[in-house]
């Protein structure tokens, strides 16, 4: 039988994809982000709160509180969240708070403080918990002053508001106005306070950190506080040119995911209000940031 001769090229190549191995196919590619005209992810199957029974994965959070001036906030009671429990933490001379591994269900919670003195508002975060860790906001959470006083805003008759040093105009239908259970009627007051919004607290999603234009964040107490029906909304004192749209995000009470609640347009003196089918109702977290103009 006569022998096969084989092609000197053919029987190098051979060798070296025995010697490699068959070629890995090229790593996938991760799926970019979509986004919204306000900067938020576009999600096309909305996320379900996983249900947590007793022995699935627990974990734990550590933070720290400032004041306004950069002081820690000690004696202040942080409380982390979820639809079926709340546990307590207080904060220590350091304003370091601390839950156990083994305390914390292991999905997202949202993060409550409920300060010492009634000079600084209840305020809300968002902070996932993953199995076997602790984890922490990222950052220190700023507790502003509330310096300025409370105007009552009585449920029986709404009407309109001003707030912030006169920046906040917010204006409610009578017997829409929702106070935390057992608010007394004499104590039905609301009080908003400005803040940069580079002292918000940490949230699920933070588009106005990448915003190049003027936002405006706005901190309202008591907690939790809402309406039933949709409140009408004006900020003053914006100095924007005429037509410019901003996006009203807020902050879901139980939750403390940001969500997009409408828009607002500058008028012909700069100010922005609120368009009429915005659905601003929960009112804690405020903030106000400027449309891609590619979207408007």
């Amino acid at each position: 039988m006569t022998p096969t001769r084989l092609d000197p090229v053919l029987l190098l190549a051979t060798t070296a994809l025995i010697a490699c191995g068959t070629p890995l196919d090229p790593p996938a590619q991760p799926t970019p982000v979509k986004r919204n005209a306000c900067g938020l992810e576009i999600v096309d199957v909305p996320v379900q709160v996983p249900k947590w029974q007793d022995g699935d994965p627990t974990g734990g959070a550590s933070g720290r509180l400032l004041d306004a001036k950069g002081d820690p906030l000690p004696d202040a009671t942080v409380l982390a969240c979820t639809p079926f429990t709340c546990i307590t933490s207080d904060t220590d001379a350091k304003g370091k708070f601390l839950f156990l591994t083994e305390e914390l269900p292991a999905v997202p919670h949202k993060m409550q403080m409920v300060p010492s003195s009634d000079k600084m508002p209840i305020l809300i975060w968002y902070q996932p918990i993953e199995a076997g860790k602790t984890t922490t906001p990222g950052r220190d959470i700023i507790v502003p002053d509330q310096s300025e006083a409370k105007v009552p805003w009585p449920v029986d008759k709404g009407g309109q508001v001003v707030l912030a040093n006169g920046t906040l105009h917010l204006k409610a239908a009578p017997a829409t106005l929702m106070y935390p259970l057992g608010t007394p009627d004499d104590e039905q007051a609301v009080v908003a306070t400005r803040v940069k919004a580079t002292n918000l607290p940490p949230m699920n999603e933070e588009p106005w950190r990448e915003s190049k234009e003027p936002v405006f964040a706005f901190m309202l107490n008591p907690y939790p506080f809402k309406a039933s029906a949709a409140i009408e909304m004006k900020v003053t004192g914006t100095k924007l040119e005429t037509g410019r749209r901003y996006c009203i995000l807020s902050a879901e009470p139980s939750t403390a995911v940001i969500e997009h609640v409408g828009d607002a347009v500058a008028d012909a003196n700069g100010d922005l209000v609120a368009e009429p089918s915005s659905k601003l109702s929960n009112l804690s977290t405020l903030v106000l940031i400027a449309k891609r103009k590619d979207s408007d």
